[in-house]
């Protein structure tokens, strides 16, 4: 295991090295500045800003820029990830209970018949 200042967790592999994303001890919301109650439009919005602001095209004096962009840039696409993740197993949530209700059936009974 290799570990940045950034918190990134990479692993080599047998002949390249493999990046695993943020380590267990980098908080992405932390990176951003943001809170984890924030819609993802808000989050959007604050990566959008801080990607601008480290973009190595726009920063060529700061050697730095390069790894702050992409460390941005990999809190971002984690949020995102778990607000998807979040949002899918609400929906399925949902939809299971909503069958639970019609007794699990998948069509509703028409008029006339029995079930």
């Amino acid at each position: 295991m290799i570990s940045s200042k950034f918190g990134f967790c990479k692993t080599r592999s047998f002949h390249r090295t493999v990046n695993f994303g943020f380590s267990s001890m980098v908080n992405p919301y932390r990176v951003l500045g943001v809170s984890q109650a924030q819609p993802i439009r808000d989050i959007k919005k604050r990566y959008l800003k801080l990607a601008q602001k480290y973009h190595p095209d726009l920063n060529p004096e700061n050697p730095d820029a390069t790894k702050q962009f992409i460390a941005v840039k990999s809190a971002y696409e984690s949020i995102k990830l778990l607000k998807e993740k979040e949002e899918k197993y609400k929906n399925r949530k949902a939809r299971r209970n909503f069958r639970s209700r019609r007794g699990g059936q998948k069509g509703g009974a028409k008029e006339g018949e029995d079930h």
